[in-house]
């Protein structure tokens, strides 16, 4: 599903990663960066994937990787539902702010 590669690109040892046929082309300096990255997508942008190895992982009786996928995709919602949060009181300070000048 993900995989992990390391590259040199200039004088620099990097990490990119793929998620199936998709290609992520931003460079990261350690694996632990690359990986990050690459679960924060999968549980985002590519939730089809993430709720397609959760029923899998169900059919095979694996319990608890199908309860750590879920926990996974709840914990990026959340991080989602707290960035959408956060953009609305800024949106909000800023009018106010455009208000009083």
């Amino acid at each position: 599903m993900i995989k992990l590669a390391q590259i040199i690109q200039g004088q620099h040892q990097v990490w990119l990663f793929r998620i199936r046929a998709y290609e992520h082309q931003q460079p990261y300096d350690s694996e632990r960066e690359a990986i990050e990255a690459a679960k924060r997508l999968l549980f985002t942008l590519f939730r089809d994937i993430d709720e397609d190895h959760q029923r899998a992982a169900l059919r095979r009786g694996g319990i608890s990787l199908a309860i750590r996928l879920s926990e996974r995709r709840g914990y990026w919602q959340g991080r989602r539902e707290e960035k959408k949060l956060h953009q609305l009181a800024l949106g909000n300070a800023l009018a106010a702010l455009r208000y009083l000048t």
